[in-house]
């Protein structure tokens, strides 16, 4: 991992993610998140999945079997 030491270049640096992200979200036509937001979201809450979280349950429910 580099470290980032002059604030200047951090901000560019943030500044450059956060249009890419924006970017990248209306490509996927994904909500319009700040990449902040997102990870936030992603690391606090099991909402962001939708549903998946409950998968494995579900497969092997309908008689799947799984490792």
């Amino acid at each position: 991992m580099i470290a980032v030491t002059d604030v200047a270049l951090k901000k560019e640096i943030h500044d450059t993610v956060a249009r890419e992200v924006k970017v990248f979200r209306s490509q996927q036509k994904m909500s319009p998140k700040t990449w902040k937001a997102a990870l936030h979201n992603s690391m606090t809450s099991m909402e962001y999945m939708g549903g998946r979280k409950d998968l494995r349950e579900t497969v092997t429910q309908r008689g799947f079997k799984l490792l």
